[in-house]
């Protein structure tokens, strides 16, 4: 049998027919590959648009059992961002502030606030509400809004440091336990012989800056807290 082996000539070069079939068949995949990574993208866009669909399904827009609270991935995000003022300046105490980003353009605008007063709620009923709050180390809470009085158990503590609502740093604390009641745009300690360095704003964030987990579970009273002896009842009772 004779194999006929043709040449062609191209722009003053020989060319065997197998270098245009190899060069089709790399176009080809190149293409294939453009295509599945096109697809993959629009599946993450929708599975993220499906996220958003279910967060809002959840959201009753009440401040009393809502379900959105049972599922901690519909809090709204909330992150450290580097200041204009700390972009060149090398010295560690400037001051850090927090934003939202923005996932289609990118853009840096305040936190979303939210009701998020912890990780997600476990439990729920007509006088209490009961939080599982967990922070690794350097994650943050949402910029959340307090609608009830509250008191808080450390099961781990860990240093904390708070953002105000307009994303600037406030303080930073040992966080093991309290029990604070709504005083307007402030919280205030629910025992009136305990005084705060600091004013803690109604509205804020909070950032784990220390090395280990923190665990906390918290206690909203929904018809309020008459008096430290309150707070220390459910203590004993846990």
């Amino acid at each position: 049998m004779f194999i006929t082996i043709q040449y062609y000539l191209k722009k003053g070069r020989l060319v065997l027919p197998f270098q245009s079939f190899s060069s089709i068949f790399v176009s080809s995949l190149i293409m294939k590959i453009s295509l599945f990574i096109l697809i993959c993208l629009a599946i993450l866009q929708l599975a993220k648009a499906s996220d958003s669909f279910e967060c809002r399904g959840l959201d009753n827009g009440q401040t009393s059992n809502n379900p959105v609270y049972k599922n901690p991935e519909c809090s709204y995000q909330c992150k450290i961002c580097e200041t204009e003022d700390c972009k060149d300046d090398d010295d560690s105490s400037c001051s850090s502030s927090v934003c939202s980003v923005d996932e289609n353009d990118g853009s840096i605008n305040s936190c979303k606030i939210d009701g998020y007063v912890g990780s997600h709620v476990i439990l729920e009923n007509e006088s209490i509400r009961i939080w599982n709050f967990t922070l690794e180390p350097g994650q943050m809470t949402s910029m959340h809004r307090h609608d009830y009085d509250y008191s808080f158990i450390a099961v781990r503590p860990s240093q904390l440091e708070v953002f105000g609502e307009d994303g600037k740093r406030l303080f930073e604390f040992w966080a093991t336990e309290s029990s604070l009641r709504i005083n307007g745009d402030y919280l205030e300690p629910i025992d009136t012989d305990i005084k705060l360095p600091w004013k803690v704003p109604r509205v804020h964030a909070a950032r784990n800056i220390g090395t280990n987990t923190y665990h906390e579970i918290l206690f909203e009273h929904k018809y309020g807290v008459k008096d430290s002896t309150d707070f220390k009842s459910l203590k004993h009772e846990l």
